[in-house]
């Protein structure tokens, strides 16, 4: 498969399944269907949705830099400026509107407003997920960027050497690292810490939050790439086996999410799904596929592109709810409204505000 945008397009519109799986997770799992039975138990792991998105962040990162040379001039400037536009114009404006939120409904005083200006100095520059204690103060989904914005400190020490691994190599690196790093947080959470993964929040959210947690899964990510970047003659699939291999992954996150007991949604949550992860992506890069023609649909792209608003700005949207008088989950179709209102607010954004903001700052930040 040579890389081009026909093999990209499928791995955008995916993200919005992702993405309304973590709302789900956080408001819908209450409303029908998702209330009681076989639904209830996979939504029960939806929020490991996340592990997906660093996965597909370590994958996607290494797919577009895989020729970017640099050494050039400005190069690492570029990239950093590119990722910076990529996340921080929306984050801070979902990180404003949380707050704008909560002080609405907050008695404050002299004493909680200088703790509330050091969380807020904490979120803002995207260190929320370095400090447990600080990492669930303003809005909630913002964790995970301050874990991204780990990942891309990383990826320039990473992507050369990674990129140039024999194939071989980077299979073996791959099953390596994930089990090694399935054994050590399965071990954290199972033996180590055990019951204080509950009674202490300072370690549960250590073990569920800290960038290091999931800087294997975007490691993973960039191997898988690196692994499937050229076609295989020997494990060559037509396109109908190539969907095929999208629905048995699809089918295997599933089966994992509703057969997940305590500790291994733990470990779901951090990675243990990677494999099939992997699987998904590459089957995905068939754009011959029927799964992979679904999935480029231009209405179902656009949806993928608008999916960081849905999911950093699922907080502040639900918060304007309350504030106007109105509990969107305390009462029937309300989450349904919501999520409709949440996935209008991300695409307006995404078309006035989004875009334009990345272009400008690539502009003016950017150099060479």
């Amino acid at each position: 498969m040579t890389a081009n945008r026909e093999h990209i397009v499928p791995l955008t519109s995916i993200r919005i399944f992702a993405a309304v799986l973590v709302v789900v997770f956080h408001y819908g799992r209450s409303t029908w269907p998702f209330a009681e039975g076989v639904l209830h138990r996979i939504s029960a792991s939806a929020g490991s949705s996340v592990a997906f998105f660093f996965f597909l962040s370590g994958f996607i990162l290494a797919y577009a830099y895989q020729t970017y040379d640099w050494q050039k001039a400005g190069a690492l400037r570029n990239y950093y400026v590119a990722r910076l536009a990529r996340i921080y114009p929306l984050y801070l404006l979902a990180l404003l509107g949380a707050v704008a939120v909560k002080l609405g409904y907050t008695y404050w005083d002299r004493l909680s407003i200088l703790d509330a200006a050091a969380d807020f100095l904490v979120h803002a520059g995207l260190m929320q997920a370095w400090l447990p204690d600080r990492v669930f103060q303003w809005n909630i989904p913002g964790w995970s960027l301050s874990v991204e914005a780990s990942f891309y400190l990383l990826f320039p020490l990473l992507a050369g050497k990674v990129l140039a691994l024999r194939r071989g190599v980077a299979l073996a690196i791959f099953a390596g690292l994930f089990g090694v790093s399935q054994i050590a947080w399965g071990l954290a959470r199972s033996v180590i810490w055990v019951d204080w993964f509950y009674r202490s929040d300072t370690v549960h959210h250590l073990l569920m939050y800290h960038p290091m947690v999931y800087w294997p899964v975007f490691a993973l990510g960039m191997l898988a790439f690196r692994i499937c970047r050229e076609p295989t003659r020997r494990f060559r699939l037509s396109p109908a086996g190539m969907s095929g291999l999208s629905l048995a992954a699809m089918a295997a996150i599933v089966l994992a999410a509703y057969l997940a007991n305590d500790q291994w949604n733990y470990s779901i949550y951090v990675g243990l799904l990677a494999p099939a992860y992997a699987v998904l992506l590459y089957s995905l890069r068939e754009p011959r596929s029927w799964v992979s023609r679904m999935l480029s649909v231009r209405w179902l792209q656009f949806l993928g592109e608008t999916s960081y608003g849905v999911y950093i700005l699922q907080l502040p949207v639900y918060g304007v709810w309350c504030l106007a008088g109105v509990v969107p989950t305390e009462f029937p179709g309300g989450f349904y409204l919501y999520l409709a209102s949440l996935l209008g607010v991300s695409a307006v954004l995404y078309q006035w505000f989004e875009r334009p903001m990345r272009r400008w700052l690539r502009t003016k930040l950017g150099r060479g």
